[in-house]
């Protein structure tokens, strides 16, 4: 059903789809009030008390961390409970610490005051770094300081917030102390203001199948408590007030999805083999930690991109080398009998690291970023690349670089990792083996494929980038967007060069991009002679079902075919022509 079509008469609000599902019910609308300053003048005497009190309240606060994760314990998995670790980390952080407490000795200043000012200037750093999941690490600060000044304030940690019937939850964003004071139970749905796929609300609604849609603009003001709501975090809407009309096919759409939901879980199980015996490659991305126990869920073949950037530390420009060894080592041991795919940070260009000084660039897309940041950056690099080196303990481990151009930047790391090697091995490190491969994504990649091959052991093929750089199209540009398709001949020609490039070489090649998860994209990438993919997880089930659906011995043979069509539209059409049954076999699952 085409549900833009009736919505064009509707009270509609475009956000973010961060947990899928549908929901209709009234709203609660999440009032965070304003602290107050609590401003007040010490005198030299109160000093030493003050600092006294902060500490007592500083250690109230962890108390109710440790009790707010026990409350939640029964209704969510061991690894998304970690994310309270952020706060412990917050509350244990002796610069965050240190700060309130200068500011109590020098300023002359009340905890309470002191507290507001260092969380203010916190979330003001982190708000103007361009990286989502670090931006949104903002409101643990906001979250830590509220924690100690209610203590400071003797408010205690709050009751349950009264809901007395079923709603849907309208906040501008939503903290992890809000989270477990919710009766989970009674919660229908989030809509927040602000907050990305990553951040607490996400992960928590994900992992109770709670549906939320975020990047609602202005939804905490636009949105009164008691409006009749639509929640569909299918499409990344929420329609207030809505027709009669919208609320009967919203009520069939979500006993559509409800049935679908039934279905996939069944697929759990589907083996990615082809009718005629064909063994496809089916792995997952992750973007932090919590989402391991997805890649059990959904019976991955292992990692095939786990990206590093979320480590980048709140309190410091680049996280320690103890630290990256500890997330790497749980992450590789959650997996030792398949393999994990740890890609190298991801920063610079438009992704601003705290602390580090960075031009700011007329084009960050061609700029300053990846693997070109990292070689200019080269202690880090190595500290990123030794955390890996030490955490590989079942050498299950595979080291991926972004953004490749040439050959010389391959040689440049593989000296570093020698140097590494030998560092580690002299200081008694018993090192495992590893793999060594690249992400293909420029255009020049392609082109020198061929002869980077025998420097590697696998390519990565990260179609978003190589998409992008092959059109031309900043893909996040809504005014250019309608150019940016994997089903553009000219992608499918560059596509078929690489394949060309690494025919008969002793390279492994596979696809991590979103063409791997999309259905029509994923049957020309098989055309194209693509056998391993890597995804995000929950779409990994409806994936295996169509390739369980296929015969693929002579599938190669449409790809003259499809080389000579002139559009992604002729493309399209031709795919979904001829493999009209095996895409019919998954429309049930396809949401």
């Amino acid at each position: 059903m085409n549900i833009d079509e009736h919505l064009k008469t509707e009270q509609v609000i475009k956000g973010l789809a961060i947990s899928p599902g549908i929901s209709t019910g009234r709203a609660y609308v999440l009032v965070k009030s304003e602290e107050n300053n609590f401003a007040r003048k010490l005198n030299y005497e109160e000093i030493s008390d003050e600092i006294d009190r902060f500490y007592h309240a500083l250690d109230n606060a962890k108390k109710k961390v440790v009790e707010m994760k026990e409350n939640l314990n029964e209704n969510l998995d061991m690894e998304t409970l970690q994310i309270f670790d952020a706060q412990s980390a917050l509350l244990t952080d002796p610069l965050f610490i240190g700060e309130i407490v200068d500011n109590i000795k020098l300023k002359r200043v009340n905890a309470e005051y002191s507290i507001k000012v260092t969380a203010n200037n916190w979330k003001i750093k982190l708000s103007k770094i361009r990286n989502l999941y670090i931006s949104e690490r903002a409101n643990d600060i906001y979250e830590a300081a509220h924690l100690i000044i209610d203590g400071l304030a003797e408010l205690g940690s709050g009751e349950d917030f009264c809901l007395l019937d079923p709603v849907i939850i309208v906040a501008e964003f939503l903290t992890l102390t809000d989270l477990a004071r919710l009766d989970k139970e009674k919660v229908l749905g989030f809509v927040i203001s602000r907050s990305g796929y990553t951040s607490h609300a996400a992960i928590v609604a994900r992992s109770l199948n709670i549906p939320a849609v975020s990047m609602v603009t202005d939804a905490h003001n636009r949105i009164k408590s008691s409006d009749l709501l639509i929640l569909d975090g299918l499409r990344g809407y929420c329609i207030f007030t809505p027709s009669d009309k919208i609320r009967k096919i919203y009520e069939e759409e979500y006993e559509l999805f409800q049935h679908r939901l039934k279905l996939l879980d069944k697929l759990n199980e589907c083996k990615p083999i082809s009718k005629d015996g064909v063994k496809i490659g089916i792995q997952a991305n992750i973007e932090i930690v919590e989402e391991l126990p997805l890649v059990k869920k959904y019976n991955a073949e292992g990692i095939g991109l786990f990206r590093t950037e979320f480590l980048v530390d709140t309190s410091a420009a680049f996280p320690t080398e103890k630290k990256q060894f500890n997330y790497y080592r749980k992450v590789l041991s959650a997996n030792e009998n398949l393999p994990v795919t740890v890609r190298t940070f991801d920063v610079g260009g438009d992704k601003m690291i705290n602390e580090i000084e960075l031009r700011k660039e007329d084009n960050p897309f061609l700029g300053w970023r990846a693997i070109r940041f990292q070689l200019a950056n080269e202690s880090l690099l190595r500290i990123q690349l030794k955390a890996a080196l030490k955490a590989n303990c079942s050498g299950n481990l595979s080291i991926l670089i972004p953004m490749i151009t040439n050959i010389d930047e391959i040689k440049r790391i593989k000296d570093i990792l020698k140097d590494l090697e030998k560092e580690l091995i002299d200081a008694g490190v018993e090192l495992q083996k590893y793999r060594f491969g690249i992400m293909i994504e420029i255009p020049s990649a392609v082109l020198l494929a061929d002869k980077m091959a025998k420097y590697v052991d696998f390519f990565s093929v990260g179609t978003n980038d190589l998409i992008q750089y092959t059109l031309a199209v900043d893909r996040g540009n809504e005014k250019v967007s309608y150019l940016y398709s994997g089903l553009e001949p000219s992608v499918l020609k560059i596509l078929k060069l690489l394949a060309d490039n690494v025919e008969n070489k002793d390279v492994e090649v596979s696809v991590c991009g979103e063409m791997a998860s999309n259905p029509i994209e994923f049957i020309v990438l098989l055309i194209l002679g693509m056998r391993i993919f890597s995804m995000v997880p929950w779409k990994i089930p409806v994936i295996k079902k169509l390739i369980s659906s296929m015969e693929l011995k002579n599938i190669a043979d449409h790809l003259p075919l499809i080389l000579e069509l002139e559009s992604s539209l002729d493309v399209r059409e031709y795919i979904v022509n001829s493999f009209k049954d095996e895409l019919s076999s998954i429309k049930d699952f396809v949401f």
